[in-house]
């Protein structure tokens, strides 16, 4: 949990009905789900290039290299970075993962050593009580097919649990890191995030947002026209938002769970089903201890 940080959003902006509108339509839009790069030097003399969704990436960009380079003691220009970013709108059981170069993994079989990013943020659109975003203590390794091989051995005993809340964000080193949306409930409502990543080498085969394709498969013309209108009207010198650190341990609840030697076989059947994302994963491990949906839980596994 050392590297997580989490933000509330607080609007800066009369726009915000306006901005968070397109940002829940694009988490929603079936037809957009791939990941893109911002254009961090746009022509913001040029209409074409206003409008919410990428200035609200490009925003958060930049305040979090601001911050980073505050705690790193760098000068990071953003113009010497890349921005990934996407959406989605989904409530299923996924695996574990680390953030990387995707298609440099997949489709180069790169999997020694592959591109990862330096910072991953995530923002929550909407609430969610049932599908928190769990991040381990596992650090990423090279030369295996699968990247999880061996982490479920019992070896790692830290995990962090932070729960959706509208127009919270979340920062953590998510390309160093194993993490993954952990469904505690199956019959939960989807959760909408935003997710960017910041990366120093670019990845591989990804393209820039194609902002009037991804208008005309959203919207009517009548309401193209009415939205083109409105960022006319974006302030490229003013954030959309400020981004209000939380102090984290005034909201974290740590929870200790002891693991008898008689158990120690359930346990890593368990931690194995989590990590490679099975579906049959046993929640009682961790819903059972949850009492408050508004904590940010820090699990710690003891064995007896």
């Amino acid at each position: 949990m050392d590297t997580v940080n989490i933000y509330d959003l607080k609007i800066n902006s009369n726009n915000f009905a306006d901005v968070y509108e397109e940002l829940i339509e694009f988490a929603k839009n079936p037809d957009f789900k791939q990941t893109y790069l911002l254009k961090t030097s746009p022509d913001i003399d040029n209409d074409e290039n206003r409008n919410f969704i990428e200035k609200f990436v490009f925003d958060t960009a930049s305040f979090h290299i601001s911050e980073y380079n505050k705690k790193k003691n760098t000068s990071i220009n953003i113009n010497e970075i890349y921005i990934e970013f996407w959406s989605l709108n989904d409530n299923h059981f996924k695996r574990m993962h680390f953030d990387k170069d995707e298609q440099d993994y997949l489709i180069n079989k790169n999997h020694t050593t592959y591109n990862g990013p330096f910072l991953s943020c995530i923002t929550y659109l909407n609430d969610n009580t049932c599908a928190p975003t769990l991040i381990t203590d596992i650090s990423r390794k090279f030369g295996s097919d699968d990247e999880r091989e061996d982490f479920y051995s019992g070896k790692h005993t830290n995990f962090g649990m932070i729960f959706p809340k509208k127009l919270k964000q979340l920062t953590f080193n998510g390309g160093e890191y194993l993490h993954g949306m952990y469904l505690l409930d199956p019959s939960c409502s989807n959760r909408l995030v935003l997710p960017i990543n910041f990366w120093f080498k670019k990845p591989k085969y990804l393209s820039y947002f194609p902002y009037y394709s991804y208008l005309k498969s959203s919207y009517s013309k009548q309401q193209i026209v009415s939205i083109c209108k409105k960022h006319g009207y974006i302030d490229h010198t003013a954030q959309l938002f400020n981004y209000n650190k939380i102090n984290i341990n005034k909201v974290m609840k740590t929870i200790e769970i002891k693991i008898e030697k008689t158990n120690i076989d359930e346990f890593n059947e368990w931690y194995k089903c989590l990590i490679f994302g099975d579906k049959s994963v046993d929640l009682l491990y961790l819903n059972e201890y949850i009492s408050n949906r508004d904590y940010v839980y820090n699990f710690k596994f003891i064995f007896m």
